[in-house]
C-alpha cells in the first residue's frame, strides 16, 4: 500500500483509478465475516431471524422457508434484540449537548470569537436537523457496532446571491454554463452561497486500512455509493451519462435496500467513490478525488478542507483491541435469541402435539379414519384397535430454560428486569433499586466519553469548515435559554482570530456521565441539593439540565416574554438604536437579564459607548421601578384630597372668619381674655 500511496503522490489517473478499486476490493474480502455479522445484525433487529447470509454470493440463505418437506414445524419469533436495542438508543439519545468553546486566549477578542463559535454550533445543530441525524447514527452504531458524521460543505447549497458575470474568471463562467446547460452568456448568475453539510454515513460505505486499530491513524479514506446515472448527470454534467453501470449484488452497498425474501438484489447504478487523504510527508496539503464508473469525476487536487484531515468522525459502541470496527450487543446476544426461538418453537411444537396426538393404526386395519372432530366415531377392523400416542411430558427445566436464557442476554447487555420497570425478587428498597439501575447504566460509561469525544471533534471540523468556506457575511438566528430568538452576524475570518494559537478548542457537556435514569438523576439533584453543592436559588438551570426537565420548565414560565423582550432591548442598545422604560414593566426580570448579559463575555467584548448604553438603561429600569413602588402612596394621598370635603365655611359661625382676620389685642373671639 505504501508503493501505491507513493503513486498516487504523483496524481496520475490511471494510478489514482488503480489504487481506490484495489483498495475497495481488498477491503471488502477482508471484511468477509465483519459484513456478514453486520447484515445479520440489521435483518435481525427487524424480526428476520430464520435467515443467514452469505457474503461471498451476497444473498440471503433461508432453510425451508415454506416448510414445504416439514409442514407442521414451527418457526416462531419472539425478537427480544429490537428492545434491547431501542433502550440502549434511547437512553444514548435521551443526552442533549451543551456546546462550549473554549478562548485561545485570555483576550476579550478571543473570548468573543469563542462565544461566536459556540452560538455557530447551536444553530448548526438546529439547521441540520442533528435530532434525527444522531437517531440514524445511534442505530448504526447499536447495530453495526461502527458509524461516522461526515462534516463537509455543500457549495451548491444555501441562499442564493446575485453575481455579474463580469466578476467572475472565465473558468469559472465555462463551469457555469457546463452545469446550468447555458449557450449563451447571461448578464448575471444566481449563485448558491454554500452551507455546511453534516451526514450519517454507514460503516458499510466506508473503506480504511483496516489493520489499524483507530480511525484516526489512517491516512486515507474512500466513501463509496451507489448512485443513479440522473444524479451523476446533475452533479457532474452530461459529458458522463454513458457511465458503466454496475449491480448491487457486486459491490455490496448499504444492506438495507436488500430483501431478505428475495435471494439476491437488482438494484443498479454507478459507483461513486469519493478519496480523502489527509496531510502528511507524502501529502503536503492532501488529496482529494472522485471517480466513478472507471473514470475520473473530479480530478485529483489538494484537500479541499483547509484544516487537512479527514472530513469524519468514528462513533463506536464497544471498542474491541486490534479491531478499528469493534462490536455491538446486537451481535453478542444473537446466539442466545436464536436459542430462545428454537426453545419456544419448541414447546408450541409439544402444545400442538398433545392438542392433536399421533396415533398407532395396526397395518391390519384399513377402515380406520381418524379426525379431531369432537365426538366424532371411528370404525375399526376387530381386534386391530387403533391407540393414541402417549407423548412424554415436557420436563419441567425446559420452561425454566426460556427464563435462562433471556436472562443471558439481559447480562450480555447489561439491561435487567430493574430498568424495565419490573420488580426483582426479595428487594424493597428504593435506594436498592436505583442502585440495581445504576449498575445497569453505568456499562454506558466508555461509550459515552467516546461519543462525547466525537462530537468534540464534529464540532471542530464544523467550526474549521464554517471558517474556511463563509467568506460572505451570515447571520446566525438561535433559541435563547428563554425561547428568545437570538442574532449574531459573522464572516468565517471573524473565527480564526489574530494570534497563533488554537482557535477550535470544542468541548462537549451532555450531563451524561451519570444516573441515566428519571429516578436516579432527581435523586442525583437531591442529593447535591442536601450537601450543599447546589442551591436551587442560584443554581436552577443546572439542576433542571441534571434532571432532564430544562425545555419543559420554559414552557411554563411566565417571564419568558418579559426576557426575549429585554434580549431584543439589549441588541438595539448595541447596535445603537434607543429603547424607551415603558411603564408597568417586569422591571425585576429585565434587570436580571442584563445582570446575566454582562457576566458574560460578549459583554466585554462591547465598545464603551456600548456599555454606557446599557448600564444607562439599567438605572432608567431601576428609577421607573422606584417611581412605580411610590406611585401607589402618591394615588392613595391624592385620592384621599380628592374624596374631603372642601374648606368654603367656618362650622364656628359667621364670626369665625372675622375673628381669624383681626389682631389678638382686639378682644375678638379666641383671644382668650373674655370671661
Amino acid at each position: 500500500m505504501v508503493k501505491q500511496l507513493h503513486e498516487i503522490a504523483k496524481r496520475d489517473k490511471g494510478s489514482v483509478i488503480d489504487f481506490i478499486e484495489g483498495r475497495f476490493k481488498h477491503s471488502r474480502d477482508e471484511l468477509t465475516h465483519q459484513i456478514r455479522q453486520w447484515c445479520l445484525n440489521l435483518a435481525w433487529f427487524r424480526g428476520e431471524q430464520n435467515i443467514d447470509f452469505d457474503p461471498r454470493s451476497r444473498s440471503w440463505l433461508r432453510n425451508d422457508p415454506d416448510n414445504t418437506n416439514m409442514p407442521w414445524r414451527v418457526r416462531i419469533i419472539s425478537n427480544l434484540m429490537m428492545p434491547l436495542v431501542r433502550k440502549s438508543a434511547a437512553k444514548l439519545s435521551y443526552i442533549h449537548p451543551v456546546w462550549d468553546v473554549i478562548p485561545a486566549t485570555p483576550d476579550e477578542e478571543d473570548i468573543q470569537i469563542a462565544n461566536t463559535s459556540t452560538k455557530i454550533l447551536q444553530d448548526v445543530w438546529q439547521q441540520q436537523n442533528m435530532n434525527i441525524q444522531l437517531i440514524r447514527l445511534l442505530f448504526w452504531m447499536l447495530n453495526c457496532s461502527s458509524s461516522f458524521l461526515k462534516v463537509s460543505w455543500d457549495a451548491e447549497a444555501g441562499d442564493e446571491l446575485q453575481v455579474m458575470s463580469n466578476d467572475l474568471e472565465k473558468d469559472l463562467i465555462s463551469k457555469a454554463m457546463e452545469k446550468f446547460g447555458l449557450s449563451e452568456l447571461p448578464q448575471e448568475f444566481n449563485v448558491p452561497t454554500g452551507q455546511l453539510g453534516i451526514d450519517v454515513v454507514t460503516p458499510f460505505n466506508i473503506t480504511i486500512d483496516n489493520n489499524l486499530e483507530n480511525f484516526e491513524d489512517n491516512f486515507f479514506c474512500i466513501e463509496s455509493h451507489l448512485r443513479s446515472k440522473d444524479w451523476v448527470i446533475e452533479k457532474f454534467g452530461n459529458k458522463f451519462k454513458n457511465l458503466s453501470e454496475t449491480s448491487e449484488v457486486d459491490i455490496l452497498r448499504f444492506p438495507s435496500i436488500y430483501d431478505p425474501g428475495t435471494r439476491k438484489s437488482e438494484r443498479k447504478g454507478v459507483l461513486v467513490h469519493d478519496l480523502y487523504v489527509k496531510k502528511c510527508n507524502l501529502f503536503k496539503k492532501g488529496l482529494y478525488c472522485c471517480i466513478g464508473g472507471g473514470e475520473i469525476l473530479i480530478a485529483p487536487k489538494d484537500n479541499p478542507f483547509s484544516h487537512g484531515q479527514l472530513p469524519y468522525t468514528h462513533f463506536l459502541e464497544i471498542f474491541t483491541p486490534g479491531n478499528v470496527w469493534g462490536t455491538c450487543v446486537s451481535e453478542q446476544v444473537r446466539s442466545n435469541q436464536s436459542r430462545y426461538n428454537r426453545i419456544s418453537s419448541g414447546i408450541i411444537e409439544n402444545i400442538n402435539l398433545n392438542s392433536n396426538l399421533q396415533w398407532l393404526n395396526p397395518e391390519q386395519n384399513k377402515k380406520t379414519i381418524f379426525t379431531n372432530e369432537p365426538g366424532a366415531v371411528l370404525k375399526y377392523q376387530y381386534p386391530y384397535e387403533p391407540k393414541p400416542v402417549q407423548p412424554r411430558a415436557m420436563p419441567a427445566y425446559v420452561e425454566r430454560m426460556l427464563d435462562r436464557t433471556r436472562m443471558d442476554m439481559q447480562d450480555t447487555a447489561s439491561s435487567h428486569d430493574v430498568s424495565e420497570a419490573k420488580a426483582e425478587p426479595g428487594i424493597r428498597s428504593g435506594k436498592a433499586v436505583l442502585a440495581l439501575q445504576d449498575a445497569d447504566d453505568s456499562i454506558y460509561g466508555p461509550v459515552l466519553m467516546w461519543f462525547d469525544e466525537s462530537l468534540s471533534k464534529a464540532g471542530v471540523l464544523a467550526i474549521q469548515t464554517v471558517a474556511q468556506y463563509a467568506s460572505e457575511e451570515r447571520t446566525v438566528q438561535i433559541t435563547g435559554e428563554y425561547n428568545q430568538i437570538e442574532s449574531l452576524t459573522f464572516t468565517g475570518a471573524m473565527l480564526k482570530g489574530k494570534n497563533k494559537a488554537n482557535y477550535w478548542n470544542v468541548r462537549v457537556k451532555t450531563f451524561g456521565r451519570q444516573a441515566m435514569s428519571r429516578s436516579g438523576r432527581e435523586n442525583l439533584a437531591r442529593t447535591l441539593i442536601e450537601i450543599g453543592v447546589l442551591n436551587p436559588q442560584m443554581d436552577r438551570d443546572k439542576i433542571l439540565h441534571i434532571m432532564g426537565t430544562a425545555d419543559l420548565v420554559s414552557m411554563f414560565d411566565q417571564d419568558a416574554a418579559a426576557r426575549s423582550c429585554q434580549y431584543e432591548e439589549i441588541q438595539k442598545l448595541m447596535q445603537g438604536q434607543p429603547v424607551q422604560v415603558e411603564l408597568l414593566q417586569n422591571h425585576n426580570v429585565h434587570i436580571e437579564c442584563i445582570r446575566k448579559f454582562k457576566n458574560g463575555g460578549r459583554y466585554k467584548g462591547l465598545n464603551p459607548q456600548q456599555r454606557q448604553a446599557i448600564d444607562q438603561h439599567v438605572i432608567e429600569h431601576l428609577k421607573m421601578q422606584a417611581q412605580e413602588q411610590l406611585l401607589p402612596q402618591v394615588m392613595q394621598q391624592e385620592i384621599l384630597n380628592a374624596m374631603a370635603p372642601a374648606q368654603t365655611t367656618n362650622p364656628a359661625g359667621p364670626g369665625a372668619q372675622s375673628g381669624r382676620g383681626s389682631s389678638p389685642s382686639s378682644g375678638g373671639p379666641g383671644t382668650g381674655t373674655g370671661g
